[in-house]
């Protein structure tokens, strides 16, 4: 990814991350890192197909709906990190249990001590391989304990069975997985995506996308996203797709400490892994399989399903394309002055090209 691009990709995981959503600004220098067209290849069963040509706008969708199941699945480490998570996890073990208590059982108490000599008192509880030691902690806790009343001891003592039962790590275990698994679930299902092309010969997007030859491509005139309001940020969010035998992988504790400072304390640490994971999270779903290599795909990230995209230049028709089909895309392209293409085959050459009708 080109330095431009990294930019963007960057400023849309910093907002995520302090909770905002990225409004970019877009110069004319900068259309010179984009194709100076892009192309959605379309079939003709869905009326929406037509529509977006009649309204002008596009259509993202969520990669969990894409026909590659693959799509934008997570490559993360939590094999390999998960005693890096399970030991840091248990050293914030004392502020789990702070504020797991009601607000009540954390006032001070006459002579001055409260809960906090717990959190205070986290590196006392490791042993000399970093491993938490529960009965280190109960010892510590049991005086405090007995400053609270018997509702708040009894939620402790849970606690405490839990930290004590000989499959107490196989349980953390699956827990961190179960829930990274809904995290990375959540983001692929919340993430909405729009595909392009760069190409209006591509012939792998004739076959698939466009029902082999029977459908037709809308091509998006990029110059004009300048002049046009409301559509220059959208290139902002607009990234070339990466081709690889594998996506980057994702390292899953910044994430964790991300999702635990937010839920306890209600704030973002600063913590620049976070920054990293979160703008990694994002190259997932702009890399793809080596095999698709041939869509040459571009995409879109957006908070909407539906994308104003008034820069349509042209249309194009695929060369089996039904006559019903055919003359309803010419009352569209004549009512909104837009220029009609037929696609033909040179039947020495084999080579494509485009009539316009």
């Amino acid at each position: 990814m080109n330095p431009y691009f990294e930019k963007q990709l960057e400023a849309i995981a910093l907002a995520d991350v302090q909770g905002y959503t990225y409004v970019g600004e877009l110069a004319s220098e900068d259309l010179i890192h984009y194709p100076t067209h892009l192309y959605k290849y379309r079939n003709c069963s869905a009326e929406h197909n037509f529509d977006m040509i009649e309204e002008g706008y596009l259509w993202a969708d969520i990669p969990a709906h894409f026909e590659d199941q693959f799509d934008s699945l997570i490559n993360h480490k939590l094999k390999s990190e998960l005693t890096a998570i399970q030991n840091w996890f248990l050293q914030h073990i004392g502020e789990i249990i702070y504020y797991y208590i009601p607000p009540r059982g954390m006032q001070a108490h006459k002579n001055g001590q409260t809960l906090q000599n717990y959190i205070n008192a986290q590196s006392k509880f490791l042993d000399a391989e970093g491993r938490y030691s529960a009965q280190k902690a109960k010892r510590v806790m049991v005086v405090e304990n007995k400053k609270l009343d018997p509702i708040h001891r009894r939620e402790i003592q849970k606690v405490y069975d839990m930290l004590e039962s000989t499959d107490f790590l196989n349980s953390l275990q699956d827990f961190v997985r179960n829930q990274l698994d809904e995290i990375l679930q959540s983001l692929r299902k919340r993430t909405l995506v729009c595909c392009l092309t760069p190409r209006k010969n591509n012939q792998a997007m004739w076959e698939y996308y466009a029902s082999g030859y029977t459908g037709f491509a809308i091509e998006y005139d990029i110059s004009r996203i300048i002049d046009t309001a409301g559509v220059a940020e959208i290139l902002t969010h607009t990234f070339r797709v990466d081709y690889s035998k594998r996506a980057p992988k994702v390292p899953m504790l910044p994430f964790i400490k991300m999702a635990f400072y937010r839920y306890f304390y209600d704030k973002n640490e600063k913590n620049p892994d976070i920054l990293d994971t979160v703008k990694k999270l994002y190259l997932q779903l702009l890399t793809k399989g080596w095999d698709y290599r041939a869509e040459e795909e571009w995409r879109i990230l957006s908070t909407t399903q539906r994308i104003e995209f008034p820069v349509i230049s042209a249309v194009y028709m695929g060369y089996r394309i039904a006559d019903e089909h055919e003359q309803r895309l010419r009352d569209i392209c004549a009512r909104k002055n837009i220029p009609l293409y037929k696609q033909f085959f040179d039947s020495i050459t084999g080579t494509m090209r485009f009539d316009l009708v």
